[in-house]
């Protein structure tokens, strides 16, 4: 554990695992590997913390199993239809529709950004 300090309060200790982590058993780790969430705040090599657990929402950041790789994308519902939608205003990355029966699978919801500053 690892001090926390709050204005006005007095200091913490703060375990990060019990913090960042809601259902061990069904959470993971990734780091991630483009840009293309930039604009959600999410960079190359930040560590997403993915919880299996949860059923995705319209609008939640989404770890998705797309049939040939995974990726990183905010759940969009247009029209009946669920978008898999980049996050990047200045550069161009695919967006996908969302089909279950097609090879495609939301594997979790992005609950956490872990990134460096230094």
């Amino acid at each position: 554990m690892i001090p926390i300090y709050e204005t006005n309060q007095e200091n913490q200790l703060i375990d990060l695992q019990q913090y960042l982590i809601r259902n061990q058993p069904a959470t993971i780790a990734v780091r991630c590997g483009n840009e293309s969430m930039r604009d959600a705040g999410i960079s190359i090599g930040d560590i997403l913390i993915i919880d299996r657990s949860i059923e995705a929402q319209n609008g939640n950041v989404v770890m998705a199993d797309i049939g040939n790789a995974f990726t990183i994308r905010r759940l969009v519902l247009i029209n009946g239809i669920s978008w898999l939608n980049s996050d990047n205003s200045a550069a161009s990355f695919d967006s996908y529709a969302f089909h279950p029966n097609k090879d495609m699978a939301i594997i979790g919801v992005v609950t956490f950004v872990i990134k460096a500053v230094r």
